[in-house]
C-alpha cells in the first residue's frame, strides 16, 4: 500500500475544459461531457500526456488545464 494518498480535494488535480464547446473532457478520455462528475480529472503531467498523444496522432487539442475546484456550472439539456 502506498504511503500517499490522493484526496478527491488535492489541489493539484484538474480538469480539461473546451472552451469552444463549454464541454469537459470525457473520463474515458473519448469524447466530451457536460457532467463534472463525467469529467476526466488527473494531474498536470498526466494532461501533458494526453496532449502530447494527440498531437503525435495530428489531432487538435482544444482543451485547457481547469483546477479541480473551480467548477463551471454547465446547465443540463433539460435546463436549457
Amino acid at each position: 500500500m502506498s504511503k500517499y494518498r490522493i484526496s478527491a480535494e488535492d489541489p493539484r488535480l484538474v480538469r480539461l475544459w473546451n472552451r469552444e464547446t463549454k464541454s469537459y473532457r470525457h473520463l474515458s478520455g473519448q469524447g466530451e461531457t457536460t457532467d463534472v462528475n463525467q469529467s476526466w480529472l488527473g494531474f498536470s503531467y498526466q494532461a501533458d500526456a494526453l496532449r502530447q498523444r494527440a498531437e503525435i496522432r495530428c489531432e487538435g487539442w482544444p482543451y485547457v488545464r481547469q483546477s479541480r475546484n473551480a467548477h463551471i456550472s454547465v446547465p443540463k439539456e433539460n435546463e436549457l
